[in-house]
């Protein structure tokens, strides 16, 4: 009797424990399914923070490269500084030349002007020149022909003393009595004939100095056209500086 009540009063408690015990089963393995599935939240924010820690490395490699980027365009800026810097150096020199080559064209024309006045001045120098050789062209012909009238002179006294001196002797052949008379108009024809050779040696030397004139007045006339032809010359010398002048002047 005591051993029913006890069994009686038993299974309650038993079915208490038994639903206690399915239901802490039930929340072991509720448990087992929520920390598997923490197991595999915990494996995906892994794969997600090893995935974050790549993306990390990469935004670093990136920031790496765009800062090596920064500096790779800070040199460039800074070339292009120096390049502009040597280039307004270099206009600064150009000006300068440029400057310098307007003062040496100014130098050219003012050089070019004065070799065309020196030019002038040669070559009325040389039509000077030109018009005293052909003077003495002149002068030296009418000495030539004075010289030759000369001459012909003394070859007319040298003829006349000839006669004499025959006439002369045909008076010493016509008598010993005429003989001092004779010999006196004898010495009077050697005389006439001294006196006519040295006429005649005068015509000479006369011819040569006409003929030396007109050497000379030809020498002075080639001379006078020499110095014409440098005056030309220097003339168009200074008009090509005076256009060369011009020309840098205008460049």
């Amino acid at each position: 009797m005591g051993q029913s009540v006890c069994r009686l009063s038993l299974c309650p408690h038993s079915h208490f424990l038994l639903s206690a015990g399915q239901a802490i089963l039930s929340a072991g393995q509720a448990l087992l399914s929520a920390g598997q599935a923490m197991l595999s939240a915990g494996q995906a924010m892994l794969s997600a923070g090893q995935a974050l820690l790549s993306a990390g490395q990469a935004l670093l490699s990136a920031g790496q490269a765009l800062l090596s980027a920064g500096q790779a365009l800070l040199s460039a800026g800074q070339a292009m500084l120096s390049a502009g810097q040597a280039m307004l150096s270099a206009g600064q020199a150009l000006l300068s030349a440029g400057q310098a080559l307007l003062s040496a064209g100014q130098a050219l024309l003012s050089a070019g002007q004065a070799l065309l006045s020196a030019g002038q001045a040669m070559l009325s120098a040389g039509q000077a020149l030109l018009s005293a050789g052909q003077a003495l062209l002149s002068a030296g012909q009418a000495l030539l022909s004075a010289g030759q009238a000369l001459l012909s002179a003394g070859q007319a006294l040298l003829s006349a003393g000839q006669a004499l001196l025959s006439a002369g002797q045909a008076l010493l052949s016509a008598g010993q009595a005429l003989l001092s008379a004779g010999q006196a108009l004898l010495s009077a024809g050697q005389a006439l004939l001294s006196a006519g050779q040295a006429l005649l040696s005068a015509g000479q030397a006369l011819l040569s100095a006409g003929q030396a004139l007109l050497s000379a007045g030809q020498a002075l006339l080639s001379a006078g056209q020499a110095l014409l032809s440098a005056g030309q010359a220097m003339l168009s010398a200074g008009q090509a500086l005076l256009s060369a002048g011009q020309s840098y002047y205008a460049a």
